[in-house]
């Protein structure tokens, strides 16, 4: 339920919510407890909600970023409180962080489920949770970086799995992937591409066509272009091109990948500064 009364459809769970006025000074403290913690927005940008499940109401997997309030914001973090619950397994589960508690403390148990394969809490009146959404980008924080690199659909891996010699479309295709993953997910990032022609022992005295691609970032705070150190980390994306359907996956599809996942990464902690 928004402030104005209206219903709003959620598809990832059904349950009873509402948003509490930030007038009432009681949800006032709360809403600055909660900035206090968090330590990045004033109390004015928290929005306090009472969510109920009754017999019958779920969620499903989600990412907890959605635009579900009136200004139609994305949640950075969630402080995630429980109230009361009378129920078993109805706690909060997050399906893409594994968990093995055969090491840990028992006390622990009281308040994770331990006999699951992933982490998943138990809902304990009076306990509560806390994770980010977002990074400093704004970018949704994936917990399984086991994502970008699955062979199938990862977003940085599945694309470069595919024959990529030097001057055929596979290698035009793989570079186009870099290409937009470095103009849509960092902008901030220089790209430069080298274009060259070379013949090779198999292109029987033709010319083909090499090109590299060269991104790089300079901290925020760094005066003017070039005016830092630079670390350089370097893999090739061509494949061979024999025997027929050669991807190459570790030489060096999967290196390719991970090069995309170091600089997302030296992004988050670049802005985070």
């Amino acid at each position: 339920m928004l402030d104005n009364g209206s219903a709003l459809l959620d598809n990832a769970r059904i349950s009873s919510s509402a948003y509490l006025p930030l007038g009432d000074p009681i949800v006032r403290r709360i809403a600055q407890r909660a900035a206090e913690f968090q330590g990045y927005m004033d109390a004015d940008r928290v929005d306090v909600q009472a969510t109920a499940y009754a017999e019958g109401g779920h969620f499903k997997p989600h990412y907890d970023t959605s635009p579900d309030d009136a200004n139609g914001r994305q949640r950075k973090s969630t402080i995630f409180v429980i109230l009361d619950a009378e129920c078993e397994k109805c706690g909060t589960i997050f399906p893409n962080i594994k968990a093995d508690w055969s090491g840990f403390s028992k006390e622990w148990c009281k308040h994770l489920e331990c006999d699951e394969s992933v982490l998943a809490t138990r809902a304990v009146p009076g306990s509560a949770l806390f994770w980010e959404n977002l990074d400093s980008a704004g970018n949704v924080l994936d917990t399984n970086p086991g994502q970008d690199f699955d062979i199938s659909n990862g977003e940085l891996l599945s694309p470069i799995l595919v024959p990529r010699a030097p001057g055929s479309r596979g290698s035009l295709d793989v570079l186009n992937h870099f290409v937009n993953f470095f103009s849509e997910t960092l902008p901030q990032w220089n790209i430069t591409l080298q274009n060259s022609t070379s013949t090779t022992p198999t292109s029987d005295g033709n010319e083909i066509p090499f090109a590299n691609l060269i991104a790089t970032r300079d901290p925020p705070w760094a005066d003017g272009t070039g005016d830092v150190s630079r670390l350089v980390l370097a893999a090739h994306y061509d494949s061979k091109s024999t025997p027929l359907g050669f991807i190459g996956a570790t030489d060096s599809a999967a290196s390719c990948a991970m090069l995309l996942h170091v600089a997302r990464s030296v992004e988050q902690a670049l802005a985070a500064k």
